[in-house]
């Protein structure tokens, strides 16, 4: 989820999805079998002791046995009876859980349930990126009663041309480049490439390289991470470390026992924030790109770094 738009930019999310459904599987089947061993033991012995006692009882009375020793173990049963009251409480604390939970296991329900939508993404063959991005009188909010984030914008890029986006805090810079990657709808206007394009199709996505404001890394190795696990796609070993030396992650790299193969920890933790910035410059270069999209990428660089 932290890492949703480099996810769906770089088309990889079934790898994802069945990478956590198999930790997911695994977590639930441990989950049960320490629950299950938890319960057996005690209710095994409260049935056998159960079954013995009725057993005790029908043979006491096919022996016709006095009624003194039966009302001794019916006295027995009695005070089984007083032993059993607590797990019988517990059930019905159970039962008045369940109904407690009932309206959110409802919601969850209908959430399953639900059917998908049509995905919006189109697929177009015949795709090509020769001239210009287009912003033709672009309106965005979010939410049906919230003001508009971006209002009337128009403006064309050229291909070839870098330029910069300059704006205070909520001024709607990152919600331009997510309207521009396609990964959330205009509610007014059109953005298009070449005038004829729509940005929401895969052909688009693959010719961008994204760097976001918020980086994400996996709990993968710096390698796995730069190539944000490829495993279908040949590696190309000198590229690779090529772009480790234009991102100024050399240093680093040298410095590591295991080198690209070091973990780096979920969301990076052993690293530092610009250790972070480099590795997600150089997963955005990986793909060699036509378009580089740098959403404040350089924030946590000293100056000689970032100007390199």
């Amino acid at each position: 989820f932290h890492g949703f738009q480099d996810v769906v930019v770089r088309g990889n999310a079934a790898g994802f999805v069945k990478d956590y459904r198999g930790f997911d599987q695994e977590r639930a089947r441990i989950v049960t079998r320490k629950n299950t061993f938890l319960v057996i033991p005690r209710l095994f012995l409260e049935c056998l002791f159960m079954l013995t006692f009725v057993g005790v009882v029908w043979s006491m009375v096919m022996m016709q046995q006095s009624s003194e020793q039966i009302v001794a173990v019916l006295g027995s049963y009695l005070y089984i009876g007083f032993r059993l009251m607590p797990g019988i409480n517990r059930a019905i604390n159970y039962v008045s859980q369940i109904k407690t939970v009932m309206p959110n296991i409802d919601r969850v329900y209908d959430q399953f349930v639900m059917l998908k939508e049509p995905s919006p993404y189109q697929d177009i063959p015949d795709f090509s990126f020769e001239k210009s991005i287009q912003f033709e009188g672009v309106h965005f909010y979010y939410g049906e009663d919230a003001i508009d984030v971006i209002k009337g914008v128009s403006f064309e890029i050229k291909k070839g041309e870098s330029i910069g986006i300059i704006g205070k805090t909520g001024s709607g810079k990152s919600t331009v480049i997510d309207l521009m990657l396609g990964l959330i709808d205009p509610t007014g206007g059109k953005i298009t490439i070449d005038s004829c394009h729509p940005v929401s199709c895969q052909q688009w996505h693959r010719r961008i390289g994204l760097v976001p404001q918020s980086v994400y890394l996996f709990n993968g190795s710096i390698k796995d991470n730069i190539t944000f696990s490829n495993p279908g796609k040949k590696l190309d070993i000198d590229y690779l470390e090529h772009l480790i030396d234009c991102c100024e992650l050399k240093t680093l790299i040298v410095r590591l026992p295991e080198g690209l193969d070091t973990v780096v920890g979920e969301s990076g933790v052993f690293l530092s924030g610009g250790e972070r910035q480099r590795i997600a410059i150089a997963r955005a270069l990986f793909l060699k790109p036509d378009v580089l999209i740098f959403d404040e990428a350089t924030s946590s660089l000293d100056t000689q770094t970032e100007q390199a």
